[in-house]
């Protein structure tokens, strides 16, 4: 096939900065963009580690552009506008789909492919030598100026925190990304077949060092749970002597020798039990966001809050406790209530099952059970002082009674005593952005943290604004509005960020802590001042791992970690 002379390679030139720009533009545009498999990909086939994700952003438009640009030059191509069409559509198919790029804007790939084509014909067949010098000058100017712009703007997301966007200054170091190899595998019979593997082992900085051991399966990661943006959560963890104990996202319950887990051998055993009897919700054991939220343990009792159906079609979070037995556990309710959220499909009635909290943390000083309830996204309950959702609250330990000492949460679903032993530091997982690090005094009664009438997050859909002005108008300052003001807030970075739990960092002396993200997949060290008031320093280490859970077993002094993408367990060590 006849190519394009070297004499037309102002055309060439232009149509590849065309076809560049306007796929820079529509990926730095799709809000929720998620390049992490293109990243991970680098990383496990090429040994290549980009740690900017802005230079991982061009890599998607140099190759549709130097592919299509190649395929259009030919004589065939050129001429005819459908032949252009259909090659640009499959270029951009191809390219996607190989390197795994997801969260992009539909609308705006519509608009790209169906623009393009149409200009890349008008590039290659105008005959004007004047016009096509101006538009490859116009081009190289727009090309470099919006690449530095979209360099700069990404970056400063991945610095994740800045002072503008907190209570406090605080200094921020990345670390290296990490790729996990996953393995593959009925639930019980799977994990009592599973061969348990450390597939890696990392540096975290000059600190730590994270070992990786998968576990049972590829096929109940948090990808495979459920359709995109309703996943089921993997487990949970919680540590009694020499035993880990573990819970399935739908309910299963393991336990395993914390001595294993040094020597490299995870061996998963299934404890009988009666969850599945007694529990009202199907969904839990379907794909889907309706799941266990939790698991502790308090002497010979252990505890799991999970999503119920309480009523037909109307859910909320619960508990339920038994008799901690390594062959057979007799479960039933702790705490239930009938107050539910109906589930809906309405845009503007917007369910969330995610938006459980289901946090619990035993006070030894109160001998009472500290328990987040999310709103599940049905905006009065937060700050309806006649309901226990959007709350948290304290429970004795007979479950019979409870009162609620804060307010205004969404999803809170990290809960830690601090290092003095004084307060709580609750973590609250934000809409879009406005992560939250809250302060709590329990023997205060209804603190109030604002949600949904303050937030430093934003509505995922911008119509809400509108539709809820007045239940959630997420106004940007709780003090100003006479609510609480997180220690520390998070703004939103490109492809999510999600806080799920908080624990104290025992590897340090100073008042520090650590707190795990989700779709940020990202652990934090964070240090507070002595009052716990102020942030003083945080480093952020990806790990790239969605962190569900993080569990300190004090006699081996390492923390667990809970990771759902491959899935996977991580052993945190102090170097």
């Amino acid at each position: 096939m006849k190519m394009l002379k070297t004499k037309d390679l102002s055309k060439i030139s232009n149509l590849t900065l065309i076809v560049f720009l306007s796929n820079l533009l529509f990926l730095d545009n799709s809000s929720y963009l998620e390049l992490t498999n293109l990243r991970y990909d680098l990383i496990r086939f090429v040994n290549f580690d980009l740690e900017d994700i802005a230079i991982v952003y061009m890599i998607i438009p140099l190759l549709i552009s130097g592919i299509y640009t190649f395929v259009a030059s030919m004589k065939i191509v050129r001429n005819n506008f459908y032949i252009l069409f259909i090659c640009y559509l499959t270029v951009v198919s191809i390219v996607f789909t190989i390197l795994r790029v997801v969260g992009y804007s539909r609308a705006l790939l519509i608009i790209n492919i169906l623009i393009v084509p149409i200009i890349s014909y008008f590039v290659l067949n105008t005959q004007s030598k004047l016009f096509r010098l101006i538009l490859l000058v116009s081009l190289l100017s727009g090309t470099v100026f919006i690449g530095i712009q979209t360099f700069q703007q990404v970056s400063e997301e991945n610095k994740v925190i800045d002072k503008t966007y907190g209570t406090t200054q605080a200094e921020i170091t990345l670390n290296n990304e990490i790729y996990f190899i996953k393995s593959d595998g009925d639930k019980i019979s799977d994990f009592n077949n599973f061969v348990s593997q450390k597939t890696s082992s990392f540096d975290i900085g000059k600190k730590y060092v994270l070992d990786i051991f998968n576990i049972c399966c590829v096929k109940y990661n948090y990808r495979n749970s459920g359709p995109a943006v309703k996943q089921k959560s993997v487990g949970y963890v919680s540590i009694k002597n020499d035993l880990i104990y573990y819970v399935t996202g739908s309910g299963e319950t393991f336990y395993l020798n914390s001595e294993d887990v040094l020597n490299n051998n995870l061996n998963f055993i299934n404890i009988k039990n009666n969850f599945k009897d007694i529990n009202k919700n199907e969904e839990i054991y379907e794909p889907g966001w309706e799941s266990t939220k939790d698991l502790m343990i308090i002497e010979n009792k252990i505890y799991i809050s999970f999503v119920n159906e309480v009523r037909e079609n109307c859910v909320a979070s619960e508990i339920m406790v038994g008799e901690l037995n390594t062959q057979y556990i007799e479960f039933e309710y702790f705490f239930q209530d009938e107050e539910c959220v109906v589930r809906t499909n309405s845009d503007y009635e917007p369910f969330n099952a995610h938006l459980a909290g289901g946090k619990m943390l035993f006070d030894q000083k109160t001998e009472t059970i500290i328990f987040s309830r999310g709103d599940f996204r049905n905006y009065h309950r937060a700050q309806d002082p006649n309901s226990s959702l959007g709350k948290i609250i304290q429970i004795n330990l007979d479950g019979k009674s409870y009162k609620t000492i804060a307010l205004g949460t969404r999803n809170p679903q990290g809960l830690t005593h601090t290092k003095d032993g004084k307060f709580i530091l609750e973590t609250e997982h934000g809409p879009n952005g406005g992560d939250e690090i809250n302060l709590l005094d329990i023997n205060k009664n209804n603190v109030n943290y604002g949600w949904p009438l303050s937030s430093y997050g934003d509505h995922w859909r911008m119509d809400y604004y509108e539709v809820f002005s007045e239940l959630a108008p997420l106004n940007k300052s709780h003090s100003d509005y006479g609510f609480t003001e997180p220690v520390y807030w998070f703004r939103q970075i490109t492809g999510g960020h999600g806080i799920s739990d908080i624990d104290i960092n025992y590897f340090k002396n100073s008042n520090s802590y650590f707190v795990a993200t989700l779709n940020g997949r990202r652990l934090y060290d964070i240090d507070f001042d002595e009052t716990n008031n102020t942030v003083l320093q945080i480093e952020a280490f990806p790990i790239g791992e969605r962190i569900r859970d993080i569990e300190y077993i004090e006699d081996k002094n390492i923390y667990l970690l809970v990771l759902e993408d491959t899935p996977a367990f991580g052993i945190l060590k102090n170097k």
